[in-house]
């Protein structure tokens, strides 16, 4: 038998740097004239949808070069590597941030990330009291152990496997904290978040101890991981899959039934393993794509020249809204004076510079072209409440766009987890820090300009 561990589910949130590549029906409006779909209406169109992530990485000051950005298909994962030759003064390399100020998500060098978002990380420059340090124990076995592992504090890290390590006829089982094997054991491949300086000794176990997870292709063209020998009772990290061949479906994370009627577990999700285990890789339709991920495209409305590049992302993604880019009037006197959802100016209205949450499909915003002073109709102003994980691990409820002075209710956690042990939901607050305001799920919140609230974890007392 198997459980879910506490953890479950590594799916981290606040990361959009996106390059889908969308076949949308009509032009882009560039002249003023509408092309096919570029209605009135504030709707969205279907597209068809070829969908690669591109993970991007930024030197954040430092001189040196920079990592070549990886382009992967969904469910894919990524080693992600090393400073190279980035160098930043006396600061120490410290991962990669999805923040480029450190306030994201941090992750060491060689950390294996399940690719589910296109990603920018910025490389993390610390003080030597920033960090953590990370060591492995042979615990009684012979040969070279892992090397030591220097990390921001709070980093999430991949354990490595044994190295060149060797117990007689023993097998390795995995690492745990306690040398005795007590408490959790972890497998090589598990995520792993660093809070402290920490070891890890190897855990030696006889054959009989030992269970074996295989990963099945079931049917499609994919490479998937080699088979993973673990200690019983050990915790693992599901793996992604490589090299999908078809470009008419992805993976959509692992099964214990081929017919995908067992249970269904996610890239990234941690899994206690009791026995031995088949998991295989489930596969859904491209096409159905189109239902989770939007475009937003520009219309000039009569203006001339270039209008801004249109705009990709999964549905409830935030984006800013731009200026008018190369666009000019379309009569002398007048000026741009931002967008609205319909042609006439009827819908709602955005300015420069405002967020905006993608809707599925595609969503036209047209230029709103006005004479200064003219008496312009009072439209509805719109700004978006943002959720962030705040640490947690999971995706954080979607965004939501509302009237200034308007009332929303604040959503539940959805499939948010504590990132560490020992932690609760404890609703939404105004600062990360848990200093601000503090709102429960289910509460109103009074919508006054464009917000971000951050998941608030509770530490249990231990008994």
């Amino acid at each position: 038998m198997m459980k879910k561990n506490l953890f479950s589910l590594l799916i981290l949130a606040g990361i959009f740097t996106l390059a889908f590549a969308f076949t949308a029906c009509g032009d882009n409006g560039g002249d003023g004239t509408p092309g096919p779909g570029d209605g009135d209406g504030d709707g969205s169109e279907p597209g068809t949808i070829t969908l690669e992530y591109t993970v991007k990485f930024d030197g954040n000051g430092a001189t040196g070069s920079t990592p070549p950005s990886k382009t992967v298909e969904p469910g894919e994962t990524l080693v992600l590597p090393h400073g190279g030759t980035l160098n930043k003064g006396t600061d120490t390399f410290g991962g990669w941030n999805t923040e480029d100020d450190g306030s994201g998500a941090n992750f060491s060098a060689g950390f294996v990330y399940p690719v589910i978002k296109n990603t920018t990380f910025y490389a993390n420059w610390l003080a030597a009291a920033e960090t953590c340090v990370v060591s492995f124990s042979g615990n009684g076995g012979s040969g070279t152990a892992p090397v030591s592992l220097t990390v921001a504090l709070d980093s999430f890290i991949t354990l490595p496997g044994k190295g060149g390590l060797s117990h007689g006829d023993k097998m390795f089982g995995g690492w745990a904290e306690d040398a005795a094997g007590g408490g959790e054991i972890l497998s090589a491949g598990s995520f792993f978040r660093v809070e402290d300086d920490i070891t890890f000794y190897a855990i030696w176990t006889g054959e009989d101890e030992m269970c074996t997870v295989t990963f099945d292709k079931n049917e499609e063209q994919a490479n998937v991981p080699e088979p993973m020998n673990v200690s019983k009772g050990s915790i693992i990290t599901l793996p992604g899959v490589s090299n999908i061949t078809s470009t008419s479906i992805n993976f959509d994370g692992w099964n214990t039934r081929a017919n995908g009627s067992g249970d269904k577990y996610l890239v990234g999700e941690f899994l206690q393993v009791d026995d031995d285990l088949t998991l295989y890789a489930m596969w859904k339709d491209s096409s159905g794509l189109a239902s989770l991920y939007g475009i937003v495209r520009f219309n000039a409305n009569g203006g001339a020249g270039t209008v801004p590049a249109q705009q990709f992302g999964s549905a409830g993604d935030i984006i800013t809204l731009p200026g008018k880019g190369g666009l000019s009037p379309p009569e002398l006197g007048k000026t741009f004076d931002g967008w609205n959802t319909r042609a006439d100016g009827t819908g709602d209205s955005y300015g420069e510079g405002d967020l905006f949450v993608v809707r599925a499909g595609t969503t036209n915003l047209h230029a709103v072209w006005v004479f200064p002073g003219a008496v312009v109709p009072v439209m509805p102003i719109f700004r978006v409440v943002s959720f962030n994980a705040n640490g947690g691990v999971g995706t954080p409820p979607a965004a939501i766009s509302g009237q200034i002075n308007s009332e929303i209710t604040l959503p539940a956690r959805g499939d948010l987890r504590s990132g560490a042990s020992g932690y609760v939901f404890n609703g939404w607050d105004t600062q990360a820090d848990g200093k601000g305001t503090r709102y429960a799920a289910g509460a109103k919140y009074k919508i006054t300009g464009n917000a971000v609230l951050y998941a608030h974890w509770l530490r249990i007392p231990r008994s």
